[in-house]
C-alpha cells in the first residue's frame, strides 16, 4: 500500500490517496500497529473531506471506528461509526452501510447496550440478508456475538455453521472470524473439545496472516477455554502470549490515556500475572530510587527518552540507564509494562510520587540478570 500511496500522491490523485490511506490503516490495525493506523485513517478522512469524496469519508469513519473498537475507546468509536453510517445511507452505499453497521453494533455490544446493537443490526443488516459479501458476513458475525451476549449460544452456533458452510473448520468459508465465533459458541455450550478445534483453527489462520490484533483476541478466548477445561499449563501459555501481544501493541499507541485504557482492558480479561498482585507491585516500587520513579511516571505519559531527559535536565544516556534499571528491578522487558505498572499502582495520579517518595526507603537486591530495554 505504501507504493500505491506514493503513486497516487505523485499523480495528484487525491481520491486514490484517500483510498490507499484508509486501506493501509486497516492493515496496520490488523497487525497491531495502532499509532500508525490512527494516523493513516485520520489522514484518509482529512483528504476525503477536502475533496468531498463521501464514499471514502464513510470508509474512513468506519476505519477509525474499527480502530477505536480495538482500542476500547468505545464512545469515540461509536461517534465515528454513526457519522460513517449516516454518510453511507446518504450515498446509498450498501457495502458501507453493512460495514459501519457491523462495527457499530459490535461497539454497542462492548458497551453492554444490547438493545441498541440489535436495533442497529435490524436497520442496517436485517436477518433476511445473504451471507455472501464481506459486509454481509461481518454483520452476521456481529449478530452471532450479540446472540452470545444475550445468552443464546445455540443461535450463535447456528449462525457460525451457516457461515462456515459445513461443520469442519477447514470448510469453504473457514475464515478466522467465523472459526472464532464457532469456538466461542461451543465454549458457551460446554462442548469444550469441539471449541478447542475451532479456536485452534482460528489461531492458525491469524498467525499465517500476521494479524496480531485478532490473535490476541483468540488467545484470550483460548485462555478462558483452557481454564474451564482445567488445563492450567495451556491456559498460562495462551495468557502469557496474549499478554505479551498486548504490551507490544500498547507500545505503538502514542496517547497515554488510550494506551492505559487499552492495556487495562486487555489485561482485565486475562488471569493476573504471577506475582504481580497490587501489594507486590507497590512493594516493588520501593526498589526504585526517587529519580527512577520520576522516570517511570514520565514513561507512563508516553514520553521518549529524549523528552524525559529534557524535562528532568539530565542526559539521554542517563535516562536510558534509569529505564534499564527500572526494567531490571521490576522484572519487565518493555516500556509498556512500566506504563501499565505505573498506572496500576497509582504512580501517575497527582501527588502519588510524593506519597511514594515519603515511603521508607527499603531496597531489595537487584536481580542478577538484567533484561534488555
Amino acid at each position: 500500500m505504501q507504493e500505491g500511496l506514493r503513486i497516487a500522491r505523485e499523480m495528484g490523485w487525491r481520491a486514490g490517496e484517500a483510498n490507499a490511506l484508509w486501506v493501509m490503516a486497516l492493515c496496520l490495525s490488523a497487525s497491531g500497529d495502532f499509532g500508525r493506523g490512527l494516523a493513516s485513517a485520520t489522514s484518509a478522512l482529512a483528504v476525503a473531506k477536502d475533496i468531498e469524496h463521501r464514499q471514502w469519508m464513510a470508509a474512513s469513519y468506519c476505519t477509525l471506528g474499527e480502530l477505536a473498537y480495538e482500542l476500547y475507546a468505545l464512545a469515540l468509536g461509536r461517534e465515528h461509526l454513526e457519522h460513517g453510517l449516516k454518510l453511507a445511507h446518504a450515498i446509498n452505499s450498501t457495502h458501507w452501510i453493512r460495514e459501519n453497521t457491523a462495527v457499530l453494533a459490535a461497539t454497542c455490544i462492548a458497551q453492554g447496550n444490547l438493545s441498541a446493537a440489535e436495533a442497529v443490526l435490524d436497520a442496517g443488516a436485517p436477518v433476511d440478508i445473504a451471507m455472501e459479501t464481506v459486509g454481509q458476513r461481518l454483520s452476521w458475525v456481529t449478530r452471532g456475538d450479540l446472540a452470545l451476549a444475550q445468552g443464546k449460544p445455540d443461535v450463535a452456533l447456528d449462525i457460525a455453521r451457516r457461515l462456515s458452510g459445513n461443520s469442519s473448520p477447514d470448510g469453504q468459508y473457514g475464515m478466522p472470524m467465523v472459526a472464532l465465533l464457532q469456538g466461542k459458541a461451543l465454549t458457551a455450550l460446554g462442548r469444550f473439545d469441539e471449541a478447542e478445534v475451532w479456536l485452534s483453527d482460528a489461531t492458525l489462520h491469524v498467525r499465517a496472516q500476521g494479524a496480531r490484533t485478532a490473535l490476541r483476541r483468540v488467545l484470550t478466548h483460548q485462555t478462558a477455554l483452557y481454564q474451564q477445561m482445567g488445563r492450567a499449563d495451556d491456559a498460562a501459555r495462551a495468557a502469557n502470549e496474549a499478554r505479551e501481544l498486548a504490551y507490544q501493541m500498547a507500545e505503538t499507541i502514542p496517547d497515554a490515556v488510550l494506551r492505559a485504557v487499552f492495556l487495562r482492558q486487555c489485561l482485565a480479561s486475562l488471569p493476573p500475572e504471577p506475582k504481580r498482585s497490587a501489594e507486590i507491585a507497590r512493594a516493588a516500587s520501593l526498589m526504585l530510587t526517587a529519580r527512577e520513579r520520576e522516570v517511570a511516571t514520565l514513561v507512563a505519559q508516553g514520553k521518549s527518552n529524549r523528552a524525559i531527559a529534557d524535562e528532568l535536565v539530565i542526559s539521554e544516556r542517563t535516562t536510558e540507564s534509569h529505564v534499564t534499571n527500572i526494567l531490571g528491578k521490576l522484572g519487565f522487558n518493555s516500556r509498556a509494562q512500566i506504563a501499565a505498572w505505573a498506572v496500576d499502582i497509582g504512580l501517575t495520579q497527582p501527588g502519588a510520587s510524593q506519597t511514594l517518595l515519603s515511603a521508607p526507603s527499603h531496597r531489595a537486591r537487584r536481580p542478577a540478570t538484567r533484561r534488555s530495554r
